[in-house]
C-alpha cells in the first residue's frame, strides 16, 4: 500500500547458476533484512548484470499494475539480453499463459521464457532477482521513513501501515504520494470519497 514496486533481472552464465543453487537464494521473503543484504553482495559477485527498475505509488496510481509490470520485465529483459527468462508471473494461476503470451510480444522472439506463479520458490535465479528487489524496495522503504515517520513495511497485513494510513487521511484528508491509493485495501480504509478511484 506504501512505498514503490520493485522490479529487478540478473544475468548469469551456466556457472553463475551453480552458485546461486548452492547458495540456496528461493523466496527472499524467508530471509531477515540483514541476511539479505549480506545475500545481495554474493549476488553481486556472481552476476555477470544486474538491473533494477523502480515505480513510484503515484505511477502505479496512474496506470494498469499488470501492464506496468509487463512493460518494466520487457524492458529488463531487453537490457539484459539473455538467452533464456525465468520470471515469477504476479497474475492468478488462470492468467499466466496469458500472462507469458503478452510478455513474448515485448521482447525478441529469440529469447526462451520460463514464467511461473512463485517461482522466486523452485529457480535460484528468480530467488536471486527477488532478494535485489527487496533490499532496494527495504531501502526506499527506510528513506521514506525519514520524512514520513515509520509507518511500517508498507504491506496491507502490516497493523501500523494501516494505521498510518488512516490517521494521516484523518488528520489531512488527503494521502501523501507515496500511498498507492487506487488500492482497494486503501481505498476501503479511508472515506468514501475517495473511492471514486475505482
Amino acid at each position: 500500500m506504501i512505498g514503490p514496486l520493485v522490479i529487478a533481472g540478473v544475468l548469469v552464465d551456466e556457472e553463475g547458476t551453480k552458485e546461486l543453487r548452492k547458495l540456496g537464494v528461493l523466496d527472499s521473503k524467508r530471509f531477515p533484512p540483514q541476511k539479505r543484504e549480506e545475500l545481495l553482495l554474493v549476488i553481486k559477485s556472481i552476476a555477470l548484470k544486474i538491473t533494477t527498475r523502480i515505480i513510484q505509488s503515484w505511477e502505479i496510481d496512474e496506470s494498469n499494475l499488470n501492464l506496468i509490470e509487463l512493460e518494466n520485465t520487457a524492458h529488463i529483459i531487453s537490457e539484459l539480453n539473455p538467452d533464456e527468462v525465468y520470471f515469477d508471473v504476479p497474475t492468478h494461476p488462470k492468467g499466466v499463459r496469458s500472462y507469458c503470451k503478452s510478455l513474448s510480444l515485448l521482447v525478441s522472439s529469440s529469447v526462451k521464457l520460463r514464467g511461473e506463479n512463485e517461482a522466486d520458490k523452485k529457480y535460484p535465479i528468480v530467488g536471486a532477482a527477488s532478494i535485489v528487489a527487496k533490499v532496494e524496495r527495504d531501502r526506499r522503504i527506510e528513506e521514506l521513513k525519514k520524512e514520513y515517520g515509520d509507518f511500517g513495511s508498507g504491506y496491507p497485513s502490516d497493523e501500523k501501515t494501516r494505521g498510518f494510513i488512516k490517521r494521516w487521511y484523518e488528520e489531512k484528508g488527503e494521502l501523501p504520494d507515496i500511498v498507492r491509493k487506487k488500492w482497494k485495501s486503501v481505498q476501503r480504509m479511508i472515506s468514501p470519497q475517495l473511492r471514486l478511484f475505482g
